[in-house]
């Protein structure tokens, strides 16, 4: 029970450092000469950032098994942060709104993991 209270509160703090970098990239872009085109690309950098620290987390806690680790709760994360976007901001949920893009906090989750897990040694 223990594992599972602390991947939870994993999720909860890697949830809430992707939305403060979210409001850091809101504001960049609102009040800096940076481009609205790049906010695709600040999400994608704050949710890759929120995924190594959510990795390198469920590395420390799980302790074995970096890469696996790491990929599952990395997919996990992305599709909550996916399907609460999805659910507040259209009306139905389109699986087209998936993207080859979305491999990169994945692979950001998977090597903090491996992190995680080679730091817990």
């Amino acid at each position: 029970m223990g594992i599972l209270k602390k991947s939870i509160q994993a999720y909860l703090i890697a949830v809430s450092v992707f939305i403060i970098l979210t409001f850091i990239v809101a504001l960049l872009i609102r009040y800096t000469s940076f481009k609205e085109e790049w906010s695709f690309t600040g999400i994608i950098v704050s949710m890759a950032a929120a995924s190594l620290f959510l990795g390198f987390m469920e590395g420390k806690i799980v302790g074995k098994k970096g890469l696996m680790t790491g990929l599952l709760s990395s997919v996990i994360f992305v599709l909550i942060i996916l399907v609460s976007i999805g659910c507040t901001f259209a009306d139905f949920f389109n699986p087209e709104h998936f993207n080859l893009t979305y491999a990169i906090p994945v692979v950001a989750g998977t090597a903090g993991s491996i992190m995680g897990t080679n730091s817990s040694k």
